[in-house]
């Protein structure tokens, strides 16, 4: 087990999640899957599994249940994802899948050691952000919206708390990364740097890229500061500030 990862107190082990080439090539039998920057070019390579991309640990710390605020009780969860690091053979990074979030999910990241690039877009993809984000830093995904990691530079280790309906978090692939058409744009690396291109062929996305991060506001991320980090906020924080830290989010315009 990774030495971030701890199973202390919680209520089901951690569930640790490799991905492979294997995972980001698959699609289900009516097409939907991973938008691609070059699906033959990486198809050329191993069989399968292929190389690992990334393990990710599910409920690297203890999820938090709240009770509900409204209708629906819910769990903060916490999963930590260690990149392998480099470009693959189409010069797209090593890469997570990508998935849009759901409608009422909330959810933050928190580079704990190295580099990523992170692609983060809208419903109806209107424009996409585009940015590196460093130890520390922190990012916001809006309720909804699409993201995709990417770890060019090396090997990465991130950590993020996500809300989930009490009873969710489930993790099977076809549900969490195909259930939706993937957003029609895909991340390339031309002279050590990140750059985002629409593929129209593939969906009627073409909105500009703004090469900014999508932070958390200052009174937000100097409260997960007060906690030393997210891992530090899902697990010393009382259920009332956790509650609070959502309610807070929620009011954030995307």
């Amino acid at each position: 087990m990774h030495p971030l990862v701890t199973q202390d107190k919680t209520h089901r082990c951690t569930a640790e999640e490799p991905r492979h080439l294997a995972d980001l090539l698959r699609v289900r039998p009516d097409g939907v899957g991973p938008v691609l920057a070059d699906r033959q070019a990486l198809s050329e390579g191993p069989q399968e599994p292929g190389p690992l991309l990334y393990t990710a640990y599910r409920d690297g710390v203890p999820a938090r249940f709240l009770e509900p605020s409204g209708s629906v009780a819910f769990h903060w969860r916490g999963d930590f994802v260690e990149y392998q690091g480099g470009v693959l053979a189409d010069q797209e990074p090593v890469r997570s899948i990508g998935h849009w979030n759901a409608t009422d999910q909330l959810e933050v990241f928190q580079v704990e050691s190295g580099s990523v690039v992170m692609l983060i877009a809208p419903p109806g993809g209107a424009r996409v952000w585009l940015a590196a984000y460093g130890p520390g830093d922190l990012a916001l995904i809006p309720p909804g919206w699409f993201h995709l990691t990417g770890s060019p530079w090396g090997r990465a280790d991130v950590f993020n708390i996500y809300t989930a309906q009490e009873g969710g978090g489930g993790t099977d692939v076809s549900e969490k990364y195909h259930s939706k058409p993937p957003l029609p744009c895909v991340v390339t690396m031309a002279d050590g740097a990140p750059r985002a291109t629409w593929l129209a062929a593939q969906g009627d996305g073409d909105g500009p890229v703004v090469p900014e991060q999508r932070t958390l506001p200052k009174e937000l991320a100097d409260e997960v500061g007060r906690y030393d980090g997210l891992r530090g906020l899902l697990t010393r924080a009382t259920d009332e500030e956790l509650a609070d830290f959502a309610g807070r989010l929620r009011a954030v315009r995307p």
